[in-house]
């Protein structure tokens, strides 16, 4: 899953930039991966602990709008949101899409909630505009 990911993000990048990073930055994530403990897994076993973790945030939320309240958004639902929005983005398709969407459905509401809270100028599954990336802190 994690290979996946890399290839379908890197290749967008010039080729020359290819050759030269790639290498450096594939050599840096195994190593923190490894480090970290998910590369010392299977591919299946590491798709079973997200699809997990998945669940977990899932039951977590239950049926509140928020992590911690239900109207308040506290740190926590901006960090879910970005790894949620990176499962749900059409522009990339994973194997992920398809079990959060069905069995972890309340994890898309959610992020569509604080999309319209915070993140009013963003549509999920789509690029922010070249030097928009903090517009939306500002206001």
């Amino acid at each position: 899953i994690l290979f996946s990911i890399f290839l379908a993000y890197f290749k967008t990048m010039p080729l020359l930039l290819q050759y030269i990073l790639t290498p450096m930055i594939r050599v840096s994530v195994m190593r923190d991966s490894w480090g970290q403990g998910l590369a010392r897994h299977s591919p299946n076993d590491q798709l079973f602990l997200i699809k997990r973790a998945f669940k977990t945030l899932s039951n977590t939320l239950g049926t509140k709008t928020y992590l911690l309240s239900n109207d308040i958004i506290a740190e926590c639902d901006c960090i879910a949101y970005g790894i949620i929005e990176s499962i749900m983005n059409p522009l990339t398709p994973n194997e992920l899409y398809n079990y959060v969407s069905i069995e972890c459905d309340n994890l898309f509401i959610y992020a569509k909630n604080i999309e319209k809270s915070i993140y009013s100028d963003h549509k999920l599954g789509t690029k922010f505009p070249a030097g928009m990336q903090t517009e939306h802190i500002a206001k």
